[in-house]
């Protein structure tokens, strides 16, 4: 589906899962026709670019998943959003928050397969991409891309805080139930008192260390 905002053309897609469709797919949209004017490519892609990057658990490889849709964004000269956001200024440098970076969580991965795609000039007008929880009931998370007015005065990108993760895993629930019990186990949370607390935040360390490595175990078994 594509919709045409002033200058502007908009395509949302929602790419087939089996590879061999897929690679139709986005070879069909290469015949897409375009005129000369600015793209945004956006939507479920079901494949990733950048597997080590855009993948958290189960079989990543080191190639591009989908040569069609390379060969697409190279004739269109598009680039993903996130990476042009990382020339956005920023007032404020947090780690990245897993939960603010992978789109679809299954059982035993993560992955960033919802994606946009902008013209590669858009560096000055690619703010942040953002994404929550969605609107309504779904298995993808809410992806939006915030753009910045003509010629902004001094404006500078914020990142939201929120709850930050130290364990970056593709079983969140599963592993927060092990901090939980292990810390438990450490005796943290009975009769605290400001004198226990430097105790206190070195066995939470310890907890959280002891269950990535064993999250990571997991995930080489």
């Amino acid at each position: 589906m594509a919709i045409t905002i002033g200058e502007l053309l908009v395509i949302n897609v929602y790419a087939p899962n089996d590879h061999r469709d897929r690679e139709a797919f986005f070879t069909q949209l290469q015949a897409w026709p375009r005129q000369q004017q600015d793209t945004i490519l956006a939507g479920d892609f079901n494949c990733v670019q950048g597997p080590l990057l855009d993948r958290l658990g189960g079989h990543r490889s080191k190639r591009p998943e989908s040569k069609a849709l390379e060969q697409l964004l190279e004739q269109g000269q598009l680039e993903d959003a996130r990476i042009l956001e990382e020339h956005a200024e920023t007032e404020e440098v947090e780690d990245q928050d897993p939960t603010e970076f992978f789109t679809y969580w299954g059982p035993e991965a993560a992955s960033r397969i919802d994606r946009y795609y902008v013209p590669k000039t858009w560096t000055a007008v690619v703010e942040r991409v953002e994404v929550e929880e969605p609107a309504i009931a779904s298995d993808h998370q809410r992806v939006t891309l915030h753009m910045r007015e003509a010629n902004p005065a001094h404006r500078k990108r914020r990142r939201k805080t929120g709850v930050s993760y130290p364990i970056k895993t593709a079983n969140p629930d599963r592993v927060q139930k092990e901090v939980l019990a292990a810390l438990s186990d450490r005796g943290v949370g009975h009769e605290e008192t400001a004198k226990t607390w430097d105790e206190t935040t070195a066995i939470c360390g310890e907890c959280i260390k002891q269950v990535a490595q064993q999250d990571q175990a997991r995930r080489k078994a």
